[in-house]
């Protein structure tokens, strides 16, 4: 399980339901972990946002049109502003996870 402003994704979706059960809280959604990024979700399974190899943390949604994820520079929904000390953290986190010999690299944008 990750916290990301105070809200908490678990790894899938078994312990996102037996978070209900757990003491340190309920878990707000859940993430995938795929080649080159990491996709966000609500509870009810809808993506929210994405964390890119590059180290962007962004809104995301799919467009089903074409069957592809599109990230854009608002704030993800039910996460908010994530500020640069938190993007890191959350970059550690998943440093090992996202692609072979995928190197993060750290892109700040500022609003």
């Amino acid at each position: 399980m990750i916290t990301i402003n105070n809200v908490k994704f678990a790894s899938s979706k078994d312990e996102l339901i037996n978070s209900l059960f757990c003491p340190d809280g309920t878990a707000s959604g859940w993430y995938k972990v795929n080649k080159h990024r990491v996709d966000f979700f609500k509870a009810d399974g809808k993506l929210i946002a994405c964390l890119t190899k590059y180290g962007v943390f962004a809104k995301a949604s799919k467009d089903k049109e074409i069957n592809k994820i599109r990230c854009s520079w608002e704030n993800p929904e039910l996460i908010g502003e994530v500020s640069w000390r938190e993007t890191d953290n959350i970059i550690n986190h998943f440093k090992k996870s996202i692609g072979h010999n995928a190197k993060m690299e750290t892109y700040y944008f500022y609003n």
